[in-house]
């Protein structure tokens, strides 16, 4: 099998196939009205180290994938345990966003990325040297109509294992495992999960990392997991948060919190307190109503959700 560096953006409809793996180095962009299409099971190494190497799916750019692995190499193309890189990319049309410099605009040009499976080993990386931390996979701006990705895997991501901002998604799957920051850090989004959450933390006992950081900072924000859905998740569960279930046990502040079965009782909703200013409720946990039932949680996700 051999290598072949890609080191500038795609600008034309292409193929990567199984029996070569593909080198990313530098910023590397699938630019608009551009579709790449990936055969199952191909490997795509983004190169650790100064030049930020980073895979980025521009708006207006397509993914035709099945199942497609992204792993962190040094800069002879050995795979290593390090997260160093820029991470991979989804940017949508569907509304505004920005993080770590990446801008997302509304655009009348939809994206469209489909996969069955996203694996993920060491991208991003950690605060170090006053660079920005970045993670594993990031997801902007991307509305329900242009995520067809049934599952994403992330291990040991340099910062957040999977982070979605300004977005509506829907998954079949996710697996985070032993990110270096939090496990879903979620932003003004809506994440829909079907069939599967798994959350390992792990056991470092560095402070702020939590299975779910979720943040209204311009619109609602939740993950909701349907009925059936398996859960086995571990850690802190996460500051500010409101959990509706009749499966899961309530957190107990950042004590740790583990949960391993299935939801046999209806949905399940995580979502953050401060979203209640909207509903003009205040931060402040004396003057916030102990959620007693689903009945009452449900009244105040309808205007969540609105």
């Amino acid at each position: 099998m051999g290598f072949l560096v890609i080191a500038k953006d795609i600008d034309s409809s292409r193929t990567f196939v199984k029996s070569t793996t593909y080198v990313i180095k530098g910023a590397v962009r699938v630019l608009k009205n551009v579709e790449l299409t990936i055969e199952n099971g191909t490997t795509i190494l983004l190169v650790n180290g100064s030049m930020r190497s980073s895979f980025i799916f521009n708006t207006g750019s397509k993914l035709v994938a099945e199942h497609v692995y992204f792993r962190a190499c040094d800069a002879t193309y050995k795979l290593v345990k390090t997260a160093n890189n820029g991470g991979l990319w989804f940017l949508g049309s569907s509304s505004n966003a920005e993080k770590d410099l990446i801008t997302v605009k509304y655009n009348v040009t939809p994206s469209s990325f489909t996969a069955i499976r996203i694996f993920t080993a060491y991208l991003g990386r950690c605060d170090s040297k006053g660079k920005d931390d970045i993670d594993s996979i990031s997801v902007l701006g991307v509305g329900s109509n242009e995520w067809n990705i049934s599952s994403v895997v992330s291990y040991y991501s340099g910062d957040d294992g999977f982070d979605v901002e300004n977005s509506a998604i829907t998954l079949k799957y996710l697996r985070v495992v032993e990110p270096k920051e939090d496990g879903l850090n979620i932003t003004s989004s809506r994440v829909n999960i079907l069939n599967s959450l798994e959350v390992d933390m792990g056991k470092s006992g560095k402070k702020d990392r939590d299975i779910f950081d979720l943040e209204p900072d311009e619109g609602q924000t939740y993950v909701r997991l349907e009925e059936g859905c398996d859960v086995n998740i571990s850690g802190v569960f996460g500051d500010q948060l409101k959990l509706v279930s009749s499966d899961l046990p309530q957190p107990d502040g950042d004590k740790y919190y583990a949960f391993n079965g299935k939801l046999g009782n209806g949905q399940t909703y995580v979502y953050s307190q401060k979203v209640c200013k909207n509903l003009e409720i205040s931060d402040d946990s004396s003057n916030f109503p102990i959620l007693k039932n689903i009945a009452y949680h449900w009244e105040i996700l309808k205007n969540i959700m609105l």
